[in-house]
């Protein structure tokens, strides 16, 4: 893991909560570009990526260096969110 400048597309509105896997192709929304310095796990090619913006947490996937948004959500769950990762991989 490390903190990379990465180019990630919000392709769904996935910053305003819509599923990645939701696209509408009568009404697409406007795709958002960010160009940010995240923590990267598997660096800047890809898996997953993190940063914050105005207290919000923001997770993008990626693969082979191109990046899109997943989803967002408060920081102030970050914590619970960590623990729970940590709990279900010792499982």
């Amino acid at each position: 893991m490390r903190k990379c400048k990465i180019t990630v597309f919000d392709y769904s509105d996935a910053r305003h909560n819509s599923p990645a896997t939701w696209y509408d192709k009568d009404n697409p929304p406007e795709v958002v570009e960010y160009n940010v310095e995240a923590w990267c796990a598997g660096g800047d090619e890809g898996v997953q990526a993190y940063w914050v913006q105005d207290r919000v947490l923001y997770i993008a996937h990626g693969d082979d260096g191109h990046w899109w948004l997943n989803s967002t959500i408060a920081v102030n769950w970050a914590a619970e969110i960590i623990a729970a990762i940590e709990k279900a991989v010792k499982e």
